[in-house]
C-alpha cells in the first residue's frame, strides 16, 4: 500500500470521514437518498433510494420500498437530485495529441484520406489530471474521437475516466467509424472510391469464399472415398487404418486449393460499415452537403449513420432524417432560422418529431462540460422536456456507444455511476454538484478516494 493510501485511511480514522466505497471490488453497501433520482429512462423517482453493492447498482425505488441494510453506509441528499454519470460521446481529452478533432471541415481543401484503422486508444495517455477534472464535472463515461479534419479518421473507442492503466480505462474499442464529409469534388470522389472499393474488394472476398466451401466439400468426399477403400483393405489384411495416416491427409488438404485473400486493414472497417455491420459517426454541415453525401451513397451502401451536424442543419432536414431514421449529435444550443434573427430549439423540434438525438459539449474546454447542465437547464426552459435533455447526456450516448447495458442509466445491475446535487441541476442555476461515484466509489464529494499511486 501506497504512503498516500496510509496517509487517507489515517485521516478517516481520525477525522470520522466517510469510507469511499470499492470499485468493483468489496461487499461495502452503500444507500443514496434524494428527494428525485432521475434514472435516464425517462422515469423519476421521487423521495427515493439507489442501493449499491460492489460498485454495481442492488435496487432502486421509493425509500419506503427499498430495505436498507443495518450495516449500509447512507449518503443522505435530503432535497437533492440524483443522475446517471454523464456519456461524452466526442472529446479527444488524455490523448496524446490534444488537438480537437475539427468539427465539419470544409471540402475541396485536401485530399479524403482514409486511416479506417486508426485507434484513439494506441495514444491514451493515463494518470492525467484532466481525468480527475472530467469526474468532478460528472463525466463517469467518455468516448475517443480519433484523428481530425476531412475524410475516415478511424474507430471510436469508449473508456471511464479513471484507472492505474490503459487496460483498466478502456470499456470498448471500435464501437463507431468516423467519417468527416465537407462536400466538395474531392470528398465526393474520395468517399465513392473508397466505398466502391470496400464493396469490390468484399466481392472478391466472397467469391473467394464461396470457391474454397465448394473445393471442401469437393475434397471431403474425396477424403471420405478413401477413407473407405483404406478400411475395407485394412479389413482384408486383417489391420486397421492408420490414424497418423488421416491427420497427414487433413494436413495436406488444407495446404492445397484456393486461397482466401484477407482485407486490408484499412478497408476492413469500411466493409464492415458500408454492411450495416459497424456504425457511422458521419460528420456534415449544411443542407447541400447532406444532399451530396446522399448523391454519393446512391442506395449503393448500407451506412448505418449517426449524424454530426449543427442545430440549424438539423432543422433544414429534418424530413429527410425523419424518412431515413438517422439519429443527430448536436451541441446544446438554440439556433435561428437561416437568414433571420428567429431563434429555435432545435433539440425540441426533433423531440417533437420523433428524432432520436444526443448531446455533445461544444468544445473539449473544460468549461464547455462544466457548463453543460447551464445549457440544458435553458434548453429545457424553452421546450424541451426534462426526461429528453437528461437522456441526450446519458443513455442514448451509451446506447451509441455499445454500453448501454453497463452505464448510461440508473438500473439494477448496472455500474453504480452517479452524480448528486443538492438541488435540480436542470432548474435552478444554484444547484451544486456535491458527489459523483464511479462503479460505486465517491470520487468528487465528501470522502472521495483517489487514485493510489504504485
Amino acid at each position: 500500500m501506497s504512503k498516500r493510501a496510509c496517509v487517507f485511511i489515517l485521516l478517516v480514522v481520525i477525522l470520522g470521514l466517510p469510507v469511499p466505497a470499492m470499485a468493483g471490488g468489496g461487499e461495502e453497501v452503500v444507500a443514496v437518498k434524494a428527494g428525485t433520482i432521475w434514472t435516464g429512462t425517462g422515469k423519476a423517482v421521487t423521495r427515493g433510494i439507489v442501493l449499491i453493492k460492489a460498485g454495481k447498482i442492488e435496487a432502486i425505488g421509493k425509500q419506503e420500498k427499498v430495505e436498507i441494510p443495518t450495516d449500509a453506509r447512507i449518503i443522505d441528499l435530503e432535497d437533492g437530485v440524483v443522475l446517471p454519470g454523464l456519456v461524452d460521446p466526442y472529446s479527444r481529452l488524455g490523448l496524446f495529441s490534444r488537438t480537437s478533432a475539427s468539427f465539419f471541415p470544409r471540402g475541396g481543401t485536401s485530399r479524403f484520406s482514409n486511416r479506417s484503422d486508426a485507434n484513439p486508444t494506441a495514444e491514451l495517455f493515463v494518470r492525467q489530471e484532466v481525468f480527475q477534472d472530467l469526474l468532478e464535472a460528472g463525466v463517469t463515461t467518455l468516448a475517443l474521437i480519433p484523428g481530425s479534419g476531412g475524410g475516415i479518421t478511424g474507430q471510436v473507442s469508449v473508456i471511464r475516466p479513471r484507472g492505474k492503466c490503459a487496460s483498466e480505462m478502456i470499456l470498448k474499442e471500435g464501437v463507431l467509424l468516423r467519417i468527416a464529409f465537407g462536400g466538395g469534388t474531392s470528398a465526393k470522389s474520395g468517399l465513392k472510391t473508397l466505398l466502391d472499393r470496400a464493396k469490390s474488394e468484399q466481392e472478391k472476398v466472397d467469391k473467394a469464399r464461396k470457391r474454397r466451401a465448394d473445393w471442401e466439400k469437393r475434397e471431403e468426399k474425396k477424403r471420405k472415398k478413401a477413407e473407405e477403400k483404406r478400411k475395407k483393405a485394412a479389413k482384408k489384411k486383417g489391420a486397421s487404418s492408420s490414424g497418423e495416416e488421416k491427420k497427414t491427409d487433413k494436413k495436406k488438404a488444407v495446404s492445397r486449393g484456393p486461397k482466401v485473400p484477407e482485407l486490408k486493414a484499412n478497408l476492413a472497417p469500411i466493409v464492415k460499415a458500408r454492411t450495416g455491420k459497424l456504425r457511422v459517426l458521419l460528420e456534415i454541415s449544411g443542407q447541400t452537403v447532406m444532399d451530396h453525401f446522399f448523391e454519393v451513397l446512391a442506395d449503393r451502401h448500407e451506412l448505418d449513420i449517426i449524424l454530426v451536424t449543427d442545430g440549424r442543419t438539423a432543422v433544414e432536414t429534418e424530413d429527410m432524417l425523419k424518412e431515413k431514421k438517422i439519429p443527430v449529435l448536436l451541441t446544446p444550443g438554440l439556433a435561428t432560422q437561416r437568414n433571420t434573427r428567429v431563434r429555435i430549439n432545435p433539440s425540441a423540434i426533433l423531440e417533437k418529431a420523433g428524432i432520436e438525438f444526443a448531446f455533445r459539449p461544444a468544445s473539449d474546454r473544460l468549461s464547455s462540460i462544466r457548463s453543460i447542465f447551464f445549457d440544458l437547464a435553458n434548453l429545457v426552459k424553452c421546450g424541451l422536456s426534462k426526461q429528453s435533455a437528461i437522456k441526450a447526456v446519458t443513455l442514448t450516448p451509451a446506447r451509441w456507444l455499445g454500453v448501454g447495458k453497463e452505464v448510461g442509466s440508473l438500473e439494477k445491475g448496472k455500474a453504480a455511476n452517479l452524480i448528486c446535487f443538492n438541488g435540480d441541476p436542470l432548474a435552478s442555476p444554484l444547484a451544486e454538484l456535491e458527489y459523483v461515484m464511479l462503479d460505486g466509489q465517491v470520487v468528487h464529494g465528501a470522502g472521495a478516494s483517489r487514485l493510489e499511486e504504485e
